[in-house]
């Protein structure tokens, strides 16, 4: 029996083929601006230039930003599936695999800080390892570090980060549980200062 194809999903499909187009206007204009000898004919094809790539760029970035989306709305999917499937998952496997995650997503986003791609793999990756990991007899009474630990392990990602995964800032998309707070955490230090009565 052939596998149904995955439905194509239409806002990457776009997003890429705009990246696509961008691409040949930057390439079209800065052939153009090369071969220019006018100064003027020069200055106006370098703003081009400069719009073209300044659109592809942002094309770019919102292409990732979509794929790092649809990888952390697959992550909170498939542990919502773990946890709705299993009737004798108790409230401890369900805190313990929530303050899990949001150590690991801290870890994830220092440790690939700036490759997004790379976030989006190993985000996947852990989804497959917790599908089992909650299914083990001890996984809640595991100390939360140690899983810590075996997760950078598994995931390759620095071990150092493990000793210190509370201290890490939360990824913007992270949950926010009640549990785990940075010991560190500043709240007075991220505040902006008081605006001046005066002037």
């Amino acid at each position: 029996m052939t596998e149904a194809t995955p439905p194509i999903d239409r806002d990457a499909e776009m997003l890429a083929r705009l990246a696509e187009l961008d691409m040949a206007a930057a390439e079209h204009v800065h052939a153009k601006l090369m071969a220019a000898s006018d100064t003027d004919e020069i200055a106006d094809l370098g703003r081009s230039y400069q719009r073209v790539s300044r659109s592809l760029r942002q094309t770019l970035a919102l292409k990732a930003k979509l794929a790092r989306d649809q990888a952390i709305a697959a992550s909170e999917a498939a542990l919502r599936r773990v946890m709705d499937s299993s009737p004798v998952q108790d409230f401890a496997t369900d805190d313990t695999a929530m303050a899990l995650l949001d150590a690991v997503e801290r870890i994830v986003e220092a440790g690939c800080a700036g490759d997004e791609k790379r976030k989006a793999r190993v985000l996947a990756r852990f989804d497959e390892e917790m599908d089992d990991w909650v299914c083990e007899d001890d996984f809640a009474e595991v100390d939360l570090d140690a899983h810590v630990r075996r997760a950078c392990a598994v995931l390759e990602l620095p071990e150092e980060l493990a000793t210190r995964w509370r201290t890490l800032p939360r990824p913007t998309f992270s949950p926010d549980p009640a549990t785990n707070e940075p010991a560190d955490h500043d709240v007075a230090a991220e505040s902006p200062p008081p605006r001046s009565s005066s002037g």
